[in-house]
């Protein structure tokens, strides 16, 4: 019988990797108004318009997820044969 009381190998990638997207984020949330400004005067747009695009996206992205999530569930595998 297998002892129960080990951490399952998968869980200790679960956390590595939990660790590495956290600190990357929190690298890139903090650093983001850094270049804000340099970015958006090269591109011509002001940051309002930049800001409510980003937010547009972000919206757009929480509200599509779950149906898109759902929607490769159901279609896994021709989704696999298209690869």
């Amino acid at each position: 019988m297998k002892d129960s009381n080990k951490f399952f190998y998968g869980g200790w990638i679960v956390l590595a990797l939990m660790a590495v997207s956290g600190t990357a984020t929190a690298l890139t949330i903090t650093t983001f108004n850094i270049y804000l400004n340099q970015f958006t005067q090269s591109i011509g747009i002001s940051p309002t318009q930049f800001a409510l695009c980003s937010t547009i996206i972000n919206i757009t992205v929480m509200i599509f997820s779950p149906k898109v999530g759902k929607f490769l569930q159901e279609h896994h595998a021709q989704a696999v044969e298209l690869l």
